[in-house]
């Protein structure tokens, strides 16, 4: 379903089936990804470690964070803070509205100042 929303969209997106795909499909693309939707419930390796992983290529490479949105299905405040630990910049709760996902990702582009999202 999200896959779909940004399709119609126009962005540009790579597919991870799980957190350790996620984490080399980022990696050998690092410079070349502006924002990563990151489901926190995925098999092999979670979001959140995930996105501890990116943070860490990222602090071996020159360049600026890369936005992190986690998608989740958890609304609770303990689960935003274990995102925000892991380092996801921000919080979308499932089943993901077409509007606040577009807003976060608006939010993310203003911060990153891309002029073209690529969506993993």
């Amino acid at each position: 379903m999200v896959g779909k929303m940004l399709d119609n969209w126009g962005a540009q997106v790579h597919f991870a089936a799980n957190g350790r795909e996620a984490v080399d499909v980022f990696d050998a693309r690092t410079g070349n990804i502006d924002i990563v939707l990151m489901d926190c419930e995925m098999p092999e390796m979670d979001g959140y470690a995930a996105s501890r992983h990116i943070r860490e290529i990222e602090h071996s490479r020159p360049g600026s964070a890369t936005p992190i949105i986690a998608l989740t299905a958890h609304a609770m405040p303990e689960f935003r803070k274990q995102a925000a630990d892991a380092g996801m910049t921000d919080y979308v709760t499932k089943p993901v509205r077409k509007s606040v996902l577009l807003d976060a990702i608006r939010n993310a582009r203003s911060q990153s100042d891309k002029s073209r999202p690529t969506v993993h």
